[in-house]
């Protein structure tokens, strides 16, 4: 089983058991046990929110996490910082993974479209106005770059996305 057509939709993390989150395999050690041993515990205090991509067989085929973030000004491009605050809100995908088995099948991109989507209801409800992650190896930093994420900063390690010019993309097209 491992065609795109078998997948039954993203889910909160609370529609999940402990079993199905250490079934989990992507192939990075730190992100399968991030998911069976600390995802539920930040979604209990609320530090993050997780989003699984469940099969039809109820099989996780990908997460991602996200939070409320603020970046400061220094070492940003100045086009970022330009008329924002010096703690620029922002929400912070944190993880993203998929499944080995659905790995090259697009998965990525359809969880990172929900989070994009998340993330532009929060902005309209907090006033973010970066979806950023640090990606975690340089495949990772390969994904988001040709997703249209972007430096934001020579010296620092986030790639963002500007969520207003996505809303605004999306409402004109």
């Amino acid at each position: 089983m491992n065609k795109v057509s078998e997948l039954s939709g993203i889910f909160s993390l609370s529609f999940l058991s402990d079993v199905q989150l250490a079934s989990f395999d992507c192939g990075k050690l730190s992100l399968n046990a991030w998911l069976a041993q600390k995802a539920r515990g930040n979604e209990i205090s609320g530090g993050s929110r997780t989003y699984v991509l469940l099969t039809t067989e109820a099989e996780i085929a990908g997460f991602y996490t996200l939070s409320n973030y603020c970046i400061a000004h220094e070492g940003m491009r100045a086009v970022i910082k330009r008329n924002m605050p010096n703690l620029i809100p922002a929400v912070l995908l944190g993880r993203l993974a998929v499944s080995r088995q659905y790995q090259g099948k697009g998965i990525g991109r359809i969880l990172l479209r929900h989070a994009i989507e998340n993330s532009c209801k929060v902005a309209e409800i907090t006033g973010a106005v970066l979806l950023i992650t640090e990606p975690i190896d340089a495949a990772a930093m390969c994904f988001y770059t040709r997703c249209g994420f972007e430096s934001i900063g020579a010296q620092l390690p986030f790639l963002a996305v500007n969520l207003h010019k996505i809303k605004r993309n999306s409402s004109n097209g």
